[in-house]
């Protein structure tokens, strides 16, 4: 599976680790002060969120720093290629 862009990526991680710590978007949310359809579109590959905000996701979910964040470095070389395309 080949994903589109440095966002989809955000969102599948983001998708992945709410889902096995057991949290609905809305209790998401509810812990880092933004709405269900806000997580929605994060895990959509919408609209990322700020990078103080993704410090408090990373600290809900358990994660070491910078987990979330995604730099063209996470991607393969055919993502990079695309990512570079529409960048």
């Amino acid at each position: 599976m080949t994903l589109d862009t440095v966002e989809e990526l955000f969102g599948r991680r983001l998708y992945t680790l709410r889902t096995s710590r057991g949290f609905t978007r809305s209790e998401l949310g509810t812990r880092v002060d933004e709405t269900e359809s806000t997580i929605s579109g994060w895990e959509r590959g919408l609209n990322p969120p700020p990078l103080p905000l993704v410090r408090r996701l990373e600290a809900v979910l358990s994660v070491y720093p910078n987990y979330l964040v995604v730099t063209p470095d996470d991607l393969t070389d055919e993502e990079l290629v695309d990512y570079r395309k529409r960048s």
